[in-house]
């Protein structure tokens, strides 16, 4: 049936339309400096809303106006936004969002819950939760649920990683489409658990006999006394393996990061380049234009949203003004907007974006082969940074102590070497012979002693 003609004119009427704009991940797109979460229709977080709002099926949140609302075309472009005053537009937004169209929320949202309390979401997963505790009937959760999934998942996972270990017995209660209860078992273990959550069909729900308890993985025991804790605990185990897998990303043994702005406020090519290597226990080292300097890095969430911290000192007050230096522009709550073992997408507060694009390599000599550039094939950027590791693991330094105590310095012949003069400070080297040498001057810092070899690069022309 086709929607009335005076809905879809105030549909029109309250949307403004803007320019086109750029892609960042799955997870969100960056407009104009603003990440915005999309929503499909076909999410769970679109379908409690429409109950919600539309149909008025239950009551669960109250939306404090005004707010905006942002609308997006199937290839997740901006088309449109509309400020909501009242809960009519709302009701005409969420109405006629086309089935391969997006919205999005301009967070931060205040809303009251049914509790009288006011809140704020800042994220999908923020708004999701709430919905999702009121649509839930009593204790019940629906088999098609995110709830029942993320539960059927915890139970599933290799008892040597599973985050939450529930303390047994306790009931589990079955429903049939009419919320008419036709089963209740006694978990005794985690196999029964799976086994039974397995065995409920998609048109019947399940409850617990709350409060249950668990041990989490910090070995404490906690009790779970409804939904709402329940949703909270299984978020928390999740966030825990996103966390897990962003640092493994970071942590990959023969892998270094290299830096590439994607836009900036400050001098663009400053970083540029730069290279990055997590080498475990929370310690990264950063080697820019010659030095190295070693910091710190952390991964958490805030507000269901993945941060990565970065902590480096140069040692220089009188810097501390100047936003390109170290520490302005390093120590910040990074938003992780991606990441990959090839690609990790950085935001920081001030709306600088970073790629650290991982560059990887088996080291079984000093000797590498890199592509010649495009137009100049004879000729590479060598970026020589990501090789100070494998130099390192060639001459046997390899654990955080031993290579705190070495420094690594590139030259272009081997009398510079020798004494230390005129070593090559820039983040790129470009190759003047095809194969070049370049010699390595290794020193220990503690008794002044080093060595000097040299490493070949070759220029691959086909690449």
């Amino acid at each position: 049936m086709k929607k009335p003609l005076l809905l879809l004119t105030l549909f029109l009427t309250v949307l403004s339309f803007i320019g086109c704009q750029k892609d960042i991940d799955d997870s969100g797109i960056i407009v104009q400096d603003v990440q915005y979460e999309l929503i499909a229709k076909d999410s769970e977080l679109y379908q409690l809303l429409y109950d919600q709002i539309v149909t008025e099926e239950f009551v669960c949140v109250t939306f404090d106006f005004p707010f905006n609302i942002h609308i997006f075309d199937s290839n997740e472009v901006e088309i449109a936004n509309a400020y909501i005053e009242t809960p009519a537009h709302l009701l005409t937004i969420i109405a006629n969002l086309n089935d391969d169209q997006y919205m999005a929320f301009e967070y931060s949202l205040s809303y009251t819950n049914t509790s009288g309390e006011t809140a704020n979401a800042s994220t999908n997963a923020n708004l999701l939760e709430p919905l999702q505790i009121c649509k839930l009937d009593a204790n019940n959760i629906p088999r098609n649920s995110d709830l029942f999934n993320d539960l059927l998942d915890e139970v599933s996972e290799d008892p040597d990683f599973e985050c939450i270990e529930f303390i047994y017995p306790f009931q589990m209660f079955v429903f049939d489409e009419n919320d008419v209860e036709i089963n209740q078992v006694t978990i005794n273990g985690r196999d029964t658990f799976k086994n039974e959550l397995t065995l409920v069909q998609t048109n019947q729900s399940i409850s617990l006999s709350f409060p249950i308890s668990g041990v989490n993985s910090d070995g404490e025991t906690f009790t779970i006394n409804n939904i709402g804790e329940l949703i909270g605990a299984l978020r928390l185990c999740e966030q825990d393996d996103i966390i897990a897998d962003c640092n493994g990303s970071f942590e990959q043994e023969d892998c270094t990061f290299i830096v590439e702005h994607f836009n900036a406020n400050v001098d663009e090519d400053f970083y540029q380049n730069a290279v990055i290597k997590d080498l475990g226990e929370g310690i990264v080292e950063l080697y820019h234009e010659g030095e190295v300097i070693r910091g710190s890095r952390t991964a958490y969430f805030i507000n269901d949203v993945l941060h990565n911290n970065f902590n480096f000192n140069d040692g220089d007050p009188s810097n501390d003004n100047d936003p390109d230096t170290l520490e302005n522009f390093w120590n910040h709550d990074w938003v992780v907007n991606h990441y990959s073992d090839t690609l990790i997408t950085l935001t920081n507060s001030g709306n600088i974006t970073i790629n650290l694009n991982s560059s990887c390599f088996i080291c079984d000599s000093l000797s590498f082969e890199v592509c010649g550039l495009d137009g100049n094939p004879d000729i590479a950027d060598i970026i020589l940074g990501e090789f100070r590791y494998c130099i390192f693991e060639q001459n046997g330094i390899f654990n955080l102590n031993q290579i705190e105590d070495y420094r690594i310095s590139f030259h272009t012949n081997d009398a510079d070497a020798q004494s230390n003069e005129n070593a090559i400070i820039t983040n790129i080297y470009n190759n003047l012979v095809n194969p070049e040498l370049i010699y390595v001057r290794l020193e220990n810092l503690n008794n002044g002693s080093f060595t000097v070899f040299t490493i070949e690069f070759s220029i691959n022309n086909a690449c």
